[in-house]
């Protein structure tokens, strides 16, 4: 897939680096690498486990106030989910999400088709996303994968199919969604990327 532009990441208030108001197990001073789990001690309040970013800082998200929440939760963020029909409806739009995705990779013609036969929750009406809309899937405060994986539980940071052509190149090429870092690109029609299907969407 072909990255076009630089991931914009975003400032949350919510967000606490390592020397601030929380303690992790591992602190800038330490040899953390991009993407590298650590544990984090929110005081109390509720925690993720952290994550290193790209400059080696550890990253924990503390007290709901974003993507979060514990373990055992069936929200976080704008997140909703039932765990037992694998779905998560997202809150702002009220579109519905493939919650966990299978871990074989597809044409875009594949992921087209394997989203139009899905079944799932009592719905058979699930599609391919258009690339604006899996974008709002992209967590901006983590990489590796950029999603929220307290909803998307098992995500791998790799591209994603969507359903929107690449103008240039529409008989043959269509744009994707890395979740490695959460930018966007193109790939031809015959490449193997992973799909996730929604419904509720125009």
């Amino acid at each position: 897939m072909v990255a076009i532009g630089d991931t914009i990441r975003a400032a949350f208030p919510w967000l606490l680096l390592c020397g601030g108001l929380l303690t992790c197990t591992a602190c800038a001073s330490d040899a953390c690498t991009k993407g590298q789990k650590v544990d984090c001690d929110c005081g109390g309040q509720d925690a993720t486990q952290g994550t290193c970013s790209d400059d080696g800082t550890p990253i924990c998200l503390c007290g709901g106030g974003g993507a979060g929440g514990t373990g055992g939760s069936t929200s976080s963020g704008d997140f909703d989910w039932s765990k037992d029909q694998g779905v998560v409806t997202d809150g702002k739009t009220g579109w519905m999400w493939q919650r966990t995705i299978e871990a074989k990779t597809v044409t875009w013609e594949g992921a087209k088709q394997y989203c139009a036969d899905l079944a799932l929750a009592g719905y058979d009406d699930w599609q391919l996303p258009h690339k604006d809309d899996l974008l709002g899937l992209v967590l901006n405060t983590t990489t590796t994968p950029a999603i929220d994986t307290t909803a998307f539980p098992g995500t791998p940071a790799k591209p994603f199919w969507t359903r929107t052509l690449y103008a240039p190149r529409q008989t043959t090429h269509a744009w994707g969604v890395d979740f490695e870092d959460g930018g966007e690109g193109y790939a031809a029609f015959e490449e193997l990327h992973h799909v996730r299907c929604y419904r509720g969407a125009p």
